[in-house]
């Protein structure tokens, strides 16, 4: 992605990763696990590698940056679609 979509991500200009794992696959950068709503995100599946950070405002923000799931190759295959709703639709 970062040669044929480099406008994806601005990290990919600074060639940096997200993630620190050697096989990172961004198809689902957007996990299907983040929840939000008006209070509050949060994981679905509550993630051992998940944390949260309350902000100023109060609002109490995931942090997904030390989890990997949605970029496993295994759960990405699990779980394709090429309709987005459908992904998001999905619970595990």
């Amino acid at each position: 992605m970062k040669v044929k979509e480099k406008d994806f991500c601005v990290l990919y200009a600074k060639d940096k990763k997200c993630h620190d794992m050697e096989n990172l696959n961004c198809y689902l950068c957007g996990c299907p696990n983040f929840r939000v709503n008006s209070k509050s995100s949060s994981c679905d599946i509550n993630s051992i590698d998940g944390g949260s950070i309350k902000g100023k405002d109060g609002f109490i923000h995931q942090n997904c940056s030390g989890c990997i799931v949605p970029h496993k190759v295994d759960f990405i295959k699990e779980i394709f679609s090429r309709n987005w709703s459908d992904i998001m639709k999905k619970t595990f």
